[in-house]
């Protein structure tokens, strides 16, 4: 019999003992990763082949990240929950940091960017570093200011934006239900009660998650680019046509396309097929054809010159190549391209 280290969570999720082999799980604490200790065989073997016993109750995985290395995480600077008992004006004043303003209960009314905006309950507006702001608060209200920035050390943390340059002061105002940020926000009032050392942390953490559940309410229309999630597909497609852009001249192979990409030549060849329905010579191929299309139709050159300027071998070769898929030979093309006069 042997034993098998690992953490204590996963010591329960698994069998305390698997298999034939009689391979005994014991909880470490201060194992951060599963090693084996004396045994020939591999802890995947435990994986595939869990105890029966054993019935998963629920089972979570990372959800799927666009793009993680743009994101930024939020850091708490305050909270206030303001019940107005009468009349009080907030006079005008610039924001140095993000501001969220919820409305709880009530009518609140305020100038953001010299712009009048009337919110009511369950409305939710962002105020950005630079704008300008003023309240006007009349009982019965009740409202909570909740403050944060980014970390200096995030790239470009004093540039980020909630929201677009071109949105104005109604786009910056949506509605959620108060279930989603109450919960949250009693979190964070429930560290400052009693801090210790991990209650900045902890706070930070329930600032993130209010945080981007706000970002899920606002339309991505809206959002500045680095919260708008940008499609696997097209963020492919962006640097696979800058890749052929970039050597558009000398016909790379898979194997160079795949590692300028930094990803396998099998990885290359499946999304190629899905997003071309072809291989990735075929479609780098295509698109020399497009753009010597482009120059044939724009410009001076003559086809001989496109055909060298793309890197075949001879005009006969970039013809044949042309007609095939454009349909028509590239002399149709630039017979019937006007110079400018």
């Amino acid at each position: 019999m042997t034993d098998t280290l690992c953490t204590p969570a996963t010591a329960i999720r698994l069998a305390r003992r698997c298999d034939d082999r009689k391979t005994v799980l014991v909880a470490k604490p201060t194992a951060h990763r599963l090693s084996r200790v004396r045994s020939k065989r591999s802890l995947q073997t435990v994986f595939a082949n869990p105890n029966p016993a054993i019935v998963h109750l629920n089972r979570a995985t990372r959800a799927h990240d666009e793009d993680p290395g743009a994101m930024c995480q939020p850091v708490f600077t305050q909270f206030i929950l303001n019940r107005m008992a009468e009349p009080y004006v907030f006079r005008r004043h610039q924001h140095s940091e993000f501001e969220i303003i919820l409305v709880l209960r009530g009518k609140y009314r305020c100038l953001l960017n010299d712009h009048e905006l009337r919110l009511s309950d369950n409305s939710v507006m962002v105020v950005q570093p630079g704008d300008w702001h003023e309240d006007y608060c009349d009982p019965p209200l009740d409202y909570a200011g909740l403050r944060f920035s980014f970390p200096r050390t995030a790239v470009g943390a004093e540039a980020l934006r909630f929201f677009r340059p071109e949105v104005t002061p109604e786009q910056q105002c949506t509605s959620a239900p108060a279930e989603t940020y109450l919960p949250l926000l009693d979190k964070i009032s429930d560290e400052a009660r009693s801090p210790d050392r991990a209650s900045a942390h902890v706070q930070d953490a329930v600032m993130s998650e209010l945080f981007w559940r706000l970002v899920r309410v606002f339309p991505t229309s809206v959002l500045a680019p680095w919260l708008a999630p940008v499609p696997a597909e097209t963020r492919f497609m962006e640097r696979l046509h800058e890749c052929f852009t970039q050597h558009m001249h000398n016909s790379p192979s898979v194997p160079e396309l795949a590692r300028m990409l930094g990803v396998s030549q099998r990885v290359l060849s499946q999304r190629c097929a899905r997003f071309f329905q072809t291989s990735p010579a075929r479609a780098l191929l295509q698109l020399r054809v497009q753009y010597a299309q482009q120059l044939l139709t724009q410009t001076e050159m003559s086809v001989k010159e496109v055909g060298y300027r793309l890197g075949f071998s001879n005009p006969y070769h970039f013809s044949r190549v042309y007609k095939q898929i454009v349909g028509r030979p590239p002399s149709a093309d630039k017979s019937g391209h006007q110079p400018a006069t």
